[in-house]
This record gives C-alpha cells, structure tokens and sequence, in this order.
C-alpha cells in the first residue's frame, strides 16, 4: 500500500468515527495513524530539497537583476547625452513625446529596482564553502532509507495489527499471550527505529541548523 492509499484509508475511516458507534480506543488509534501518516507526508514533502540552495538561487537572480540594471542605466545614460546633444534632457519631454524604447527602458529600469531591493531583502547568510550538496545527499539518503515509504508503512501497518489484535479479546490465553509476544518484537523494532530517527535529526540540528535553519527546521 503506497502513501496515497494509506492516507485516504485512514482519512476514510476517521471521517466515519462518531463518538457513537466506536469506542474511545478506537478513536485513539485512528487519531495516532492519521498523526504517523501526516508526519511521513510531511518528510515526503520537504525532503526533497532540489538541486540548488535557495539562497544561492536568489543571489544568482540578484547578480542577474543587477546587471541587467546596469545595463538598462548605461542605455539611457546614452539616450539621454543624445538627446541633449540635439535639444534638451529627456526630462524635459511628456512620455507621449518621447520614442517608445526609451519609456520602455524606464519602465524596464523601475521595475528592475524593486526587484533588486525584494532579492536583497531575501538574502541569507551560508557558509562557505557551503554545505549544500552535503545536506541534500544526507537528507535524500534518509527519505530512502529510515525514512522510506516501505519502511515507514509497514512500521505503522505492523503496530496496527498487534494493536488491535492485543484489542480482541475473543482468543485464548495462549493466542493472547503470542500476540503480547509479538507485539513485544515489533515494538522493540520500533524504539529501535525512532531512536535512529533522533540520531539523524540531532545530527542535522547540531550540523546544518544554524546555516541553513530554512530547510532544516521544516
């Protein structure tokens, strides 16, 4: 059973609960898989951190903005000494009087300003060299292992069914006690798992947090 198919069991089956027709327990375990599936769809989601940092997206769009700002500053700098080479500033004509490249070139110009202080108000620190490649190669290997759909499904599909197994109460002391048994060894497998769970998380905080608190904190 993938993600899709697990969340909208469990949402199906939490839409039906009524406070009338299923006891408190019941309700308590549909909650905490609705809780366990909502966590593995949020890692699904940020995982995935793409092929370039942010930040150094937005200062390569701010580099870009700012030369080409330059450049638009250069062009009507020319018009301008053109055209009081011939009659006076440029500031002196309406824009209906003025060639249409150049009211473009302002409009382009304005425009490029208010890009370039929305990019500078964006821009974060990063260490350098940066850490990047590394965050992103250990977050990918986490989402495929610790944190992959097969294993996190069938976690949350076993504990399921030793929960509500250990719930029946039609069985025998003795089917009783090899289902405590078994769900002894599942929840072992759990702790296991959730403590290699914090040990990647502590080593993201204690590593990357305070550089990139952007994409590790999510």
């Amino acid at each position: 059973m993938g993600l899709e198919d697990s969340v909208r069991t469990v949402a199906g089956s939490c839409g039906k609960v009524t406070a009338g027709d299923v006891s408190d327990f019941q309700m308590f375990v549909s909650a905490a898989e609705s809780w366990v599936l909502l966590g593995f769809l949020q890692v699904v989601l940020f995982a995935d951190l793409g092929l370039m940092d942010p930040v150094a997206k937005r200062r390569l769009k701010l580099q870009y903005v700012s030369e080409e700002l330059e450049e638009t500053g250069k062009m009507l700098y020319a018009q301008e000494l053109q055209s009081r080479v011939c009659s006076a500033s440029l500031d002196k004509f309406d824009d209906s009087h003025l060639h249409p490249r150049i009211v473009a070139l302002r409009e382009r110009q304005k425009h490029l300003v208010t890009r370039q202080h929305k990019l500078n108000d964006r821009v974060a620190a990063r260490p350098d060299p940066p850490l990047f490649d590394s965050l992103a190669k250990e977050t990918l290997h986490y989402s495929k292992s610790l944190a992959s759909s097969e294993v996190v499904l069938n976690m949350h599909r076993r504990l399921v069914d030793a929960i509500h197994k250990l719930d029946t109460n039609s069985k025998s002391d003795k089917e009783k006690m090899a289902f405590i048994s078994r769900a002894e060894d599942v929840l072992r497998e759990e702790k296991v798992w959730q403590e290699s769970q914090l040990r990647f998380y502590d080593k993201l905080n204690s590593r990357y947090c305070s550089w990139y608190p952007d994409m590790v904190k999510p």
